[in-house]
Parts: C-alpha cells; structure tokens; sequence
C-alpha cells in the first residue's frame, strides 16, 4: 500500500511539475526514488539547469558499477561452468523453451 501511495504522489508532482514548465517524467523519477515531499520541494526551488544536472546524477547513480556484485557474478559463471564442464548440470537450447 505504501508503494502505490508512494507512485500516486510521484505522479501527482509529475504533473504538478509539468504544469509549471519543468519535466513532468523527471520529478516522477525525483519523487520515486527520493520522497514525495523532497521531489516537491525540488519542483518548486530548483532551475531548469539545476534539475537536468539532478536527475543525470540520479540516474548515473543508478547504473553505477559495483565491484563486489562483479566479483559476485563473475564467481557464478565460473562455478557454472565448471559445474558444466564436470557433468553436473547441462545445457538447453533457447529454442527448446
């Protein structure tokens, strides 16, 4: 229940947004990730340029790599494929789904 509240207010600022000139898409992005009340706050304080370069940062933060999860990842494959390799899991074609 609270994350669709959560998605109602991040939408509602959207529009709010939208309707003063600003992106509608990025303060719904502001106000997910953020909070409702902040993403408003920043509807109303920030310039245009200020905002861009918010939402940039925001999103870069996102695709940010992680070493730890790299190392993660790279440990399964290793152990996938020897597994593969000692006979103790096979493959499956994707057209066999």
């Amino acid at each position: 229940m609270v994350t669709v509240t959560r998605i109602i207010f991040a939408i509602l600022v959207g529009f709010y947004a939208s309707s003063k000139g600003r992106s509608g898409f990025g303060f719904f992005l502001i106000t997910a990730l953020l909070s409702p009340l902040i993403g408003f706050i920043i509807a109303l304080a920030l310039s245009t340029n200020e905002r861009v370069a918010l939402v940039e940062q925001l999103l870069q933060s996102l695709d940010a790599p992680s070493e730890e999860i790299n190392e993660i990842w790279a440990k399964e494959a290793d152990a996938r494929v020897s597994a593969y390799e000692k006979g103790e899991i096979t493959s499956k074609s994707s057209s066999d789904s």
